[in-house]
């Protein structure tokens, strides 16, 4: 009756194979000798930004050294490669060693976006894909 002039939200269901993950602009991260990737990141939410101005202590930072998988991973969101073409790329560097594959790089994935140290880009949005992939490279 009233809601005729509602329009009704259609839920899309994206695979996650067709989007494609890109590494956060601002987070640094180095590569040591044998390819391992370790993430530095600065805790600046309200309450570390707080604590620093009271204190005049640095902001606090966690350095996360990721595995053999995560650093192949790391290196390969690129902004501009799609899951499913990132998940051939660990498949042909790890073989066997890299199964199950697609859950645990969903898992993998997932806790990185979870912990704002990527974000997606959808399937239809390549604008924004190849803006991602700029900063992504500085």
């Amino acid at each position: 009756k009233g809601d005729t002039l509602m329009a009704k939200q259609e839920k899309v269901k994206l695979n996650l194979l067709d989007c494609t993950p890109v590494r956060e602009p601002d987070l640094k991260w180095t590569e040591d000798e044998n390819g391992i990737i370790t993430l530095h990141r600065t805790h600046t939410t309200f309450t570390d930004r707080l604590a620093h101005k009271i204190t005049k202590k640095p902001l606090r930072q966690s350095h996360i050294k990721l595995e053999e998988f995560g650093s192949f991973l790391w290196k390969a969101m690129d902004g501009r490669t799609t899951l499913r073409d990132v998940a051939a790329q660990l498949k042909e560097e790890f073989g066997e060693k890299a199964e199950p594959l697609y859950p645990r790089l969903e898992k993998y994935v997932v806790t990185l976006k979870n912990n704002k140290l990527i974000f997606w880009i959808l399937p239809e949005n390549p604008k924004k894909a190849e803006r991602a992939a700029k900063q992504s490279n500085k």
